[in-house]
């Protein structure tokens, strides 16, 4: 059977509690119960599958220890993670929806949310770890910076401190990360947590949890409409040829009677096939984007559901897109139809009876790209719209 899969993406350097906290996070021994990747070599990610309840698993990206002196092997390496972790072997595993593969492939490969661990008992972070994060933000992905053993001596002092330095480095990104305190369990040699003392009591899973999901919706969403927006503007883009093709042999069809017809008549004919031609893709480009919200909601809502059933943070939920959606969902179509349906002066090309053909396919040239200028303007708005919209 197919499973949902939750991506995470762990950063930081050697020694700083990441397998105690994947531990933590997934509730069993990973090291007992992941598949994948059995061996993390130097300067590369280890892929861990950890199956959770249900019909979910999680799939964990752990960084072998960064190194000031990688810094830019890491980059390329966190770039090629971010935007495909997963091999194709893997994917045959993820369960998919039923909208156009290029937009829900999104969904399911991407990363959904990328956590940096700093040790409190390091004191401090270092400038190639700052660079590190600043480039995560900067690839449009949300940062959970998180603070583990956090219950050391001096733990609150120093993660104030290290939170100091990144929010002054880091200040353009304000909005765009997050701090959370984690202190974790140890395991015995089954995969019982053992918590050796009452004031060491395990905390900051349920925090952690709250922003890994916030995230994977901000990340779900952002990267589909990434890929929506691309897609739809190639395919408005795809037309020019075809239209071109028409206007250069001044006909719609190749019809041998164009020879002998009215220039006008031909102009007016060719005019109309490319309104026609803007209409039909502008109602496609309006459908595909009511498909995308629905399926990443419904991944995400999915996702929530089995991960997060017996948690005190079930509570999550994606209610606000229903709402906001349905208020704005013709938005683009609308505004886009008037567009087409006045753009090309078709009065302007009939009436012009005496000028030269060259003339008149100037003028439908130029404002079929006036048409296709639009309504790029119009996806790229509604992306952005759409992205104000849902993410917050």
């Amino acid at each position: 059977m197919s499973k949902l899969a939750l991506n995470l993406m762990v950063i930081g350097k050697t020694g700083v509690g990441k397998s105690s906290l994947f531990n933590y996070l997934c509730g069993q021994n990973i090291a007992k119960v992941g598949t994948g990747e059995a061996v993390t070599r130097k300067g590369e990610f280890q892929h861990t599958i950890v199956p959770m309840s249900g019909n979910l698993d999680y799939h964990i990206y752990d960084s072998w220890g960064l190194e000031a002196n990688k810094a830019e092997e890491w980059k390329k390496l966190i770039e090629d993670k971010l935007e495909n972790p997963l091999t194709e072997e893997t994917k045959t595993k993820i369960l998919w929806f039923t909208f156009t593969t290029k937009v829900l492939n999104t969904t399911g490969t991407s990363i959904h949310a990328v956590l940096y661990c700093i040790s409190c008992n390091s004191r401090r972070i270092e400038p190639f770890e700052i660079d590190m994060m600043r480039y995560v933000l900067e690839s449009q992905f949300k940062l959970i910076i998180v603070f583990t053993q956090a219950d050391a001596n001096g733990a609150k002092e120093a993660a104030d401190g290290i939170s100091k330095e990144i929010n002054e480095k880091l200040a353009k990104f304000s909005g765009k990360y997050e701090f959370v305190g984690v202190s974790s369990p140890q395991l015995d040699s089954g995969d019982e947590m053992l918590i050796k003392k009452a004031s060491s009591s395990p905390f900051g899973k349920e925090k952690l949890e709250e922003l890994i999901f916030k995230d994977v919706w901000y990340n779900i969403l952002y990267r589909t409409l990434d890929v929506w927006e691309k897609s739809e503007i190639q395919s408005v883009k795809n037309l020019r040829s075809y239209h071109n093709r028409m206007i250069e042999d001044f006909s719609v069809n190749g019809d041998f009677t164009d020879n002998i017809r009215p220039r006008a008549a031909i102009a007016r004919d060719i005019s109309e096939r490319i309104q026609s031609d803007f209409q039909s893709r502008v109602s496609d480009i309006q459908s595909n984007l009511k498909k995308a919200i629905e399926q990443i909601r419904e991944y995400y809502k999915a996702i929530c559901k089995e991960a997060l059933a017996n948690s005190p943070q079930s509570n999550i939920s994606v209610s606000f897109v229903d709402s906001k959606y349905g208020s704005n969902a013709d938005v683009f179509a609308v505004t886009a139809a008037s567009l087409v349906m006045t753009c090309i002066p078709v009065v302007n090309v009939i009436f012009k009876l005496f000028v030269e053909k060259d003339a008149m396919r100037d003028d439908l040239k130029k404002e079929r790209d006036k048409i296709e200028d639009s309504i790029i303007k119009m996806i790229k708005d509604s992306r952005r719209s759409m992205f104000e919209k849902f993410s917050n």
